[in-house]
């Protein structure tokens, strides 16, 4: 899909001064079709964005719900999150390989281009979210410093803020606080061993709250055990119902 200049493209280009000089010598290849120029061509960003719909299944059981909504009263039991949707299944090579290149290889150009379709996808199923985001609070799945300084930023809160942004929804900061886990979730297959993994790895920030809804963005959901950590903090905040919405589900 790329060339080998494509790849060390992708590894040296950043912005400011560095980043010119580095888009000069390795310039980018479009992840979709090759060419050069941009890491996602307009083309094809357009062709990938259109038929995205959505995944719209149980936080629970995982089965396929209206809205994404927990489907019985067992798993409305299980769940601290009410319900989840999605983008695009996480086996989406090209928005999958666009959210590695910004996520762990800093490429700022990738960051944009994701969050461009993830946009497009909240302002094309505008009628759904409507109904979820009403007079609701966005946050964004917090990281610890120590890897927020290592990585230079936190994806997530850029799609959160597009997601407060194209709602006119409240983006809050102070809700949650993320504990320091030496075993990050990525690489552990077992959901026993990811939900054991991330138990207690969210703790409530400052903020409180007196009711009502709140939306948490992340970019991957993949047993949902970080979200409900982030759920359970935000109820014990004094929100009464919390929503998610994810770029991705595996």
């Amino acid at each position: 899909m790329e060339s080998e200049r494509g790849r060390l493209a992708d590894s040296a280009v950043r912005t400011g001064p560095a980043g010119i000089i580095g888009r000069i010598l390795f310039p980018h290849f479009c992840l979709g079709c090759g060419t050069e120029g941009q890491i996602l061509c307009r083309q094809c960003r357009q062709r990938e964005s259109a038929p995205l719909r959505g995944v719209f299944l149980c936080p629970a059981c995982g089965r396929h719900s209206p809205f994404g909504a927990a489907c019985s009263g067992a798993c409305q039991r299980r769940s601290a999150v009410a319900g989840v949707i999605s983008m695009a299944p996480y086996g989406h090579p090209l928005l999958r390989d666009l959210l590695h290149e910004y996520k762990y290889g800093g490429i700022e150009e990738a960051g944009a281009a994701l969050e461009e379709i993830f946009s497009d996808f909240l302002r094309k199923r505008r009628c759904v979210f409507d109904e979820i985001i009403r007079q609701a609070a966005v946050l964004a799945v917090p990281l610890h410093f120590f890897r927020q300084a290592r990585r230079g930023f936190n994806q997530t809160e850029r799609l959160a803020s597009a997601t407060g942004r194209i709602f006119g929804a409240r983006v809050r900061t102070d809700m949650l606080r993320r504990r320091f886990q030496w075993r990050s979730q990525v690489g552990i297959d077992s959901a026993e061993s990811r939900r054991s993994n991330a138990a207690n790895s969210v703790i409530g920030g400052p903020g409180r709250a007196a009711g009502g809804r709140c939306i948490v963005v992340d970019d991957v959901m993949t047993t949902g055990a970080t979200l409900q950590a982030c759920a359970t903090a935000l109820k014990a905040a004094g929100f009464s119902d919390v929503w998610g919405i994810t770029l991705l589900r595996g």
